[in-house]
């Protein structure tokens, strides 16, 4: 199942999922029952692609409200990053991390 299949059948559970205030990980809460076994599986194995997905939806939404001109919808949203180059947020947040704990040292 794709992450945008998972995250729509969530919503169609009534399930409310949203990113963390540090926006590196997912919260949510659906009606009882809703998650099942499999749901829950699921959610772990998208997890990081959840969150990039959320995070997108996000930035589209502030680029809308902004009303820049320089956002084109019809451009791609999936860009091809060479493997080892971090390309999630939460991989991305993990440098990040971690060159401040080198800076501190």
């Amino acid at each position: 199942m794709s992450v945008e299949a998972v995250y729509y059948h969530l919503l169609e559970l009534g399930a409310r999922v949203e990113l963390t205030p540090d926006l590196r990980s997912l919260e949510v809460d659906a009606p009882a029952g809703a998650l099942t076994p499999e749901m829950a599986g699921l959610l772990r194995e998208h997890k990081g692609a959840l969150v990039d997905l959320l995070f997108g939806m996000r930035e589209r939404e502030a680029i809308e409200e902004e009303g820049r001109l320089d956002y084109d919808p019809t451009l791609p949203d999936v860009i091809k990053i060479p493997p080892g180059v971090p390309n999630t947020v939460a991989e991305i947040a993990r440098c990040i991390d971690a060159q401040r704990v080198r800076a501190a040292a």
